[in-house]
Parts: structure tokens; C-alpha cells; sequence
């Protein structure tokens, strides 16, 4: 305690001797100067250096205050740009659960692709068959169109029956026998074409 009043004397001798100092050269400079006008001048230079600090720090609270502002909107705009997010987001989810049931759609057409693409194989493969059935039939119908038209033209005889098997085979096909066209015939079955047989226009003579 002792040794601190001893510091703050100190400190005190060391002001005075200082302002002292200050004083005897302001006097040595401007020797009709008078302590009051020193004190004055002193004040005044401290008030103008305040003054600019005054100044300085009025700057700086405008820059603050500008500052400020800026933070202001600046914030304002990031609360904006959270909703906006926030918003967005939203729409996202909505966007990945169209994305999925889209994607869902494109499986289930891919899916349906396939089975048509069978189908259409299996319609094909069916079209090549009928196609072939057709070509058949055109190829029988080619084969039993000149019969018809002999048949047409009167060319057909009836057959006599000559034996009790012939007249079961007669019965069986509905009372009527087989048709033969000779011209069409006679390479098949030569054998009913023996002279004395049967004739383009007549049937074969009863013994």
C-alpha cells in the first residue's frame, strides 16, 4: 500500500515537472504569453484535435450505420433466398416423385414393348403359316379347278357298280360313285382307260 502512494507521487512530481517544463519553454518562445493564454491555446489545440476526432468518429458511425443497412438487407435478402430454398425444395420433392412415377410409366411401357414385340412375333409366325395354308389351298384349288369346271362342262360320267364291293363303296358315299374326268384321269389310273373301258363321253359296256 505504502509502496503504491510512493508510485503515485511519483507519477504526480513527474505531471508537474513535465507541465513545468512545458511551460518554461512556452515562455521561452512566447514570453508575453500568460499561463491563462497557454492554458487557452492548450484547450483550444485539444478541442480542434477532438473536434477532428469528433469528425472521424462521425464518419466512422455513418460508415457503421451504412453498414448496417447493408447487413439489414442483406439479411432480408438471405430470409428471402431461405424461403426461396425452402420453396424450391418443395418443388424438388415434387419433381422426384414425378421423375419416379415417370420413370415408373417408362418400366411399365418398356415392359408392355416387350410383350407386343412377342406378340408381333408370334402374329408373324402365325401370318407365315397362314400364309403357307394359303399357298396351299391355292396350289390345291389350281389342282381341283379344272375338275370343277369339267364337272361344269358335263364331263363327269358316273360309274356303274360291277361287284357287291363297289355297290357297298356306292352306298357308303352316298349313293353315287366316283366322278372321273378320262382326261384328267388316264394318267392316274390307266388302268380304267383299257380299250373297251371307259370313253371321254360314254361308260364302260355291261357284259
Amino acid at each position: 500500500m505504502q509502496r503504491n502512494n510512493v508510485i503515485d507521487r511519483e507519477q504526480q512530481a513527474a505531471h508537474h515537472t513535465s507541465r513545468d517544463i512545458t511551460l518554461a519553454m512556452s515562455h521561452l518562445q512566447q514570453p508575453r504569453e500568460s499561463i491563462c493564454s497557454y492554458s487557452y491555446r492548450l484547450l483550444y489545440s485539444s478541442f480542434m484535435a477532438q473536434g477532428t476526432e469528433i469528425n472521424h468518429l462521425k464518419t466512422q458511425i455513418s460508415q457503421l450505420a451504412s453498414d448496417c443497412e447493408y447487413y439489414k438487407q442483406s439479411w432480408k435478402q438471405t430470409d428471402e433466398y431461405n424461403k426461396s430454398i425452402s420453396h424450391q425444395g418443395e418443388e424438388l420433392k415434387g419433381l422426384k416423385a414425378e421423375v419416379l412415377r415417370l420413370t415408373t410409366e417408362r418400366k411399365d411401357l418398356l415392359d408392355e414393348m416387350g410383350r407386343r414385340e412377342k406378340d408381333k412375333v408370334s402374329i408373324e409366325n402365325a401370318f407365315v403359316n397362314l400364309e403357307r395354308q394359303h399357298q396351299d389351298l391355292v396350289q390345291e384349288m389350281k389342282f381341283f379347278e379344272p375338275m370343277y369346271q369339267a364337272y361344269l362342262d358335263g364331263k363327269f360320267q358316273l360309274r356303274k357298280p360291277t361287284s357287291s364291293a363297289s355297290t357297298e363303296a356306292t352306298s357308303a358315299s352316298g349313293s353315287m360313285d366316283s366322278m372321273i374326268d378320262p382326261t384328267l384321269c388316264q394318267h392316274a389310273c390307266p388302268e380304267e382307260f383299257e380299250e373297251g373301258g371307259i370313253t371321254g363321253h360314254g361308260m364302260k359296256e355291261d357284259e
